[in-house]
């Protein structure tokens, strides 16, 4: 379960830890651009997205090779594929996106 926290950063940045093969990740990304769009229209503030291959990285290859999709943010791991939570909820990254602004 994603727990909403305030992340407080000048530049406030939600990351998709991915790979080219994995399956899992297109719907994330989807859901992670839609929410960071939505937010984007709606407030004052900007929520910038990126995506990071693992691969490209050994560290985050050696961290999230068996995780992914990962997704950060402002650096801090908001949620992960895993076997209890699997699919990303639109919903749920929308609650802790919108606590930027509280």
């Amino acid at each position: 379960m994603i727990k909403i926290t305030k992340y407080l950063l000048k530049e406030n940045i939600l990351t998709l830890f991915t790979s080219p093969s994995c399956t899992l990740c297109e719907p994330v990304k989807f859901i992670c651009e839609k929410v960071v769009k939505d937010f984007n229209k709606k407030n004052r503030s900007e929520i910038k997205f990126e995506q990071i291959n693992i691969f490209e990285v050994e560290k985050w290859k050696q961290e999230y090779e068996y995780r992914i999709p990962v997704v950060h943010i402002n650096n801090k791991e908001i949620w992960s594929a895993s076997f209890n939570e699997n699919k990303l909820e639109e919903v749920k990254l929308k609650a802790i996106i919108e606590s930027l602004e509280s």
